[in-house]
């Protein structure tokens, strides 16, 4: 899944099945609007999701490989577009699980 940010770059999420059971359910359409927060999916015993940024975002991980996270509830990164000062909230996203 691709997501244009609202400063203009691209994040994209990767579903990936499980061994078990591979199944992975996602209503999205293209152009299908996301917010904040919001659930666009399901991942079913064992699959995980994976997180690519665009090379125009600072990212500031909260999490490491092999953290537990609960989907609306942990903060995984504070990302904010490369070069846009620091002291500025409007440029900063917190992006969670």
């Amino acid at each position: 899944l691709g997501f244009k940010s609202k400063w203009g770059p691209k994040y994209y999420i990767r579903q990936i099945t499980g061994l078990i059971a591979r199944r992975i359910v996602c209503p999205l359409s293209v152009g299908d609007p996301v917010k904040r927060g919001e659930r666009f999916g399901m991942l079913k015993f064992g699959s995980r999701t994976e997180l690519y940024f665009d090379n125009a975002f600072e990212v500031d991980w909260k999490v490491k490989v092999g953290d537990k996270v609960k989907g609306g509830g942990t903060v995984i990164a504070v990302v904010k577009v490369a070069g846009s000062a620091a002291e500025t909230p409007e440029n900063e996203e917190a992006v969670s699980a």
